[in-house]
C-alpha cells in the first residue's frame, strides 16, 4: 500500500500534510513509511491520538496497535480549515474521533468509515 501511495503523491505533486479521518489501522498502517520520506504534519481529532500513538487500545479490544505519526501529529485546528477549505465534522460512532471532512466550495464530504457497508469496509 504505502508504494502506491507514493506513486500517487509522486504524480500528483508535494504532499503537504495528512488528515486521518480516525485512526484504526487499515487508515494509519503506511504513516511511519510515509512520514519517513515526507516529515510532514498529521491532523487528527484529539480523540484518537492515543490510539494512533499506540498508548491505549481501541474500545472494544484488548491491545494497542503499533505506534505511528510520533511527532508529527496534532490536532485539527482553525489552520487547517484555512490551508485546505476542508471543515472539520466530529463523527464518533466507528471510533470516537471519527471525522469528516467537507470541502464546502465545491460541496464534497471525506466521510472516512462514517459511511460503511452493513459487513464492513
Amino acid at each position: 500500500m504505502t508504494k502506491s501511495i507514493m506513486k500517487h503523491v509522486e504524480r500528483e505533486g508535494v504532499l503537504q500534510r495528512i488528515a486521518l479521518t480516525h485512526g484504526h489501522p487499515d487508515h494509519v498502517g503506511a504513516l511511519n513509511a510515509i512520514l519517513s520520506e515526507n516529515p510532514i504534519r498529521v491532523f487528527v481529532h484529539e480523540l484518537e491520538i492515543s490510539y494512533v500513538l499506540g498508548e491505549k487500545p481501541f474500545p472494544g479490544k484488548k491491545k494497542a496497535q503499533k505506534p505511528s505519526g510520533r511527532g508529527h501529529l496534532q490536532t485539527f485546528d482553525d489552520r487547517f480549515k484555512e490551508e485546505t477549505g476542508l471543515r472539520v465534522h466530529h463523527t464518533p460512532g466507528h471510533s470516537p474521533g471519527h471525522v469528516a471532512l467537507h470541502h464546502e466550495e465545491d460541496d464534497v464530504l471525506i466521510a472516512g468509515d462514517a459511511s460503511c457497508q452493513k459487513k464492513g469496509n
